[in-house]
């Protein structure tokens, strides 16, 4: 039994050998497949890196990069490089985009040429219809620079192509070009502001300035410039100088007959040389009325004529604005009340004195008083005011009466204008102009402002008086 459990024991010895040597190389086998298996796992990996590279370049060369240029084309376009041609010499889509971007640019290019053949032949046009006009007519750019201009007006104002006009030491320009860019319609002078008077070939002219914004197109509210237009104005202000020398002339031819015939009127009411009915008294006081009214009208008259002489010049001296208001207020109270009006003054006692003709400048409060209490209804507010205006004092008379449409504004100025409503009330229209010219005389301006069924004021501006008086 002892050889047989021996053999029996060197086989299963042999056995587990041969198993155990199996098994080892199964191991190493499996071993040597894994670590195969990393390598190929490794090598995929690059060659998909290397791939994905690949073709990331290829898409930057073959896409990104005709896109990034065509962008940068489209850039340098915009920016006025119409003369850019792109590289065409694919067939995909990338290449007949090239190709259609190259054909707009050329269409553009030939589209520009047109366009600016179009402007210099306009330009060349405009220039020479221009110069043939014999009225004066400046185009200027935004800038106030004279781009186009007529031979009268480069001979007679000094507007040459180039020139600015803020070097022409023109004062009316300046506020009528603000105004025409502020408003984007035509702005010119008014006739209270007066005339531009020159000599040409010995022979006395006068303008009327008009400056006229120029849209970029029909339908655009861009301006893109101003023509500067001035008319000759010159036959109407021979025409008013003439009416109104005629109108002086009959003034003081009138004034002495007027005198007596006042005097004889005045003593047949009074009776003294007889007796009078009631009917005799009535058109007694009817003729005497209206005496004293064509009385007044030639007082207007020679005072403005006076306003406008050398020898009709303000006597200034320092006056307290609040001495001039009271003055005025004064004069006004009693009708005021008799009409049911409220008067209202609102002065700053801190105002500095004004240099003022005090008689003449009480002659504008009375008179735009007397307007005031013309034009409001019972019931009714009249304020008198003063305030500081920088170097200035600035007065002004408010109602809250019907008010004044806003193309009557300027023309209540001028000579004789009578608005809408007002036949039925005293005076010819020359109150406003008279009151205007005095406060101009002293320096100051007057305007109004107003609005229908708002009231109106009138301002006007008198100069602060210097420390010396002056």
């Amino acid at each position: 039994m002892q050889p047989l459990f021996e053999e029996c024991k060197t086989v299963a010895q042999s056995i587990l050998e041969m198993n155990q040597a199996s098994m080892s190389v199964a191991k190493d086998a499996a071993a040597a497949q894994a670590a195969s298996a990393r390598r190929n796992l490794v090598l995929v990996l690059l060659l998909l890196v290397l791939a994905v590279l690949l073709l990331g370049w290829l898409v930057r060369r073959w896409i990104l990069e005709p896109i990034r240029r065509l962008n940068e084309s489209t850039h340098a376009i915009a920016g006025g490089n119409l003369d850019l041609v792109l590289e065409a010499g694919r067939r995909d889509e990338l290449g007949q985009l090239a190709a259609s971007f190259n054909g707009m640019a050329a269409a553009i290019r030939q589209a520009r040429r047109e366009d600016q053949r179009t402007v210099v032949r306009s330009r060349r046009a405009t220039h020479e219809v221009l110069k043939a006009l014999p009225a004066a007519v400046a185009v200027l750019d935004l800038g106030g620079r004279v781009d186009v201009t007529t031979d009268t007006a480069e001979r007679v104002f000094g507007l040459g192509v180039g020139v600015k006009v803020e070097d022409l030491g023109y004062e009316w320009l300046a506020p009528l070009m603000r105004r025409a860019l502020q408003e984007g319609a035509a702005a010119e002078t008014s006739v209270a502001d007066g005339y531009i008077q020159k000599f040409i070939d010995n022979r006395e002219r006068f303008f009327q300035p008009q400056v006229v914004p120029i849209p970029a197109g029909p339908a655009s509210q861009d301006i893109t410039g101003l023509a500067l237009i001035m008319k000759d104005v010159t036959r109407d202000h021979e025409q008013y100088e003439l009416g109104r020398d005629a109108g002086l002339v009959v003034s003081h031819q009138l004034k002495t007959p007027l005198t007596s015939l006042r005097m004889s009127l005045h003593l047949l009411l009074d009776e003294s040389i007889g007796s009078l009915n009631e009917g005799q008294t009535d058109l007694l006081l009817a003729a005497r009325d209206d005496s004293e009214r064509l009385v007044a009208i030639i007082n207007d008259l020679i005072d403005l004529d006076r306003q406008g002489s050398a020898e009709g010049g303000p006597r200034a001296v320092p006056v307290e604005p609040g001495t001039l208001v009271a003055e005025a207020l004064e004069h006004a109270r009693l009708e005021c009340r008799d009409r049911g009006l409220e008067l209202v003054a609102q002065v700053d006692p801190a105002l500095p004195a004004v240099l003022a003709d005090a008689e003449r400048i009480g002659h504008v409060l009375d008179n735009l008083l007397a307007n005031a209490v013309r034009f409001t209804g019972p019931g009714g507010t009249i304020t008198v005011g003063a305030e500081p205006a920088d170097d200035h004092v600035a007065f002004s008379v408010s109602d809250s009466g019907e008010g004044i449409a806003a193309d009557q504004l300027e023309r209540v100025f001028e000579p004789f204008y009578r608005g809408p409503g007002q036949e039925a009330a005293s005076g010819v229209g020359l109150g406003l102009t008279i009151a205007r010219e005095i406060v101009r005389s002293h320096g100051g301006e007057l305007k109004a402002t107003s609005a229908p069924g708002r009231g109106a004021t009138f301002t006007f501006t008198l100069p602060v008086a210097g420390g010396d008086g002056r």
